[in-house]
């Protein structure tokens, strides 16, 4: 499912997609000038960040939070509505292409912001929400 958030007329347009738009091709795809992409990340990808290559779930997990922020979590089957408190960490990282396919060999690297949102001290008897963009 997309979703589309115009402000105003001429701001940039953001594009919010679920996991299933985690696909190598998608984020390879030119964008329009002024439209930006905020995927959940649904592969542990192999990235390049510096001169190291890592996977993406762990370099950000690695990192120092950068920003604390509380939202409110809606009731889903899975979670109970509830202010949640985040932790917010992000980098710059380079997206390796995939190795399984030869003609994605022939792929340049897409430079991406990585982020992760996790939650610090859920209830107890609750799981921890965490989310990767």
């Amino acid at each position: 499912m997309e979703y589309r958030v115009d402000y105003r007329l001429r701001s940039p347009k953001v594009r919010l997609w679920r996991r299933e738009a985690d696909i190598f091709e998608l984020l390879a795809e030119p964008l329009r000038e002024g439209t930006h992409l905020l995927i959940r990340a649904a592969q542990d990808r192999r990235v390049k960040s510096e001169e190291e290559i890592d996977k993406l779930f762990s370099k950000i997990e690695k990192l120092e939070s950068m920003a604390k922020i509380a939202i409110k979590l809606r009731r889903t089957p899975r979670i109970k509505p509830r202010i949640a408190r985040l932790q917010v960490k992000w980098t710059s990282v380079e997206i390796q292409p995939p190795q399984n396919k030869p003609n994605y060999r022939e792929m340049q690297p897409i430079k991406v912001n990585a982020i992760v949102a996790e939650e610090i001290q859920a209830p107890k008897g609750e799981k921890a929400v965490k989310w990767y963009y």
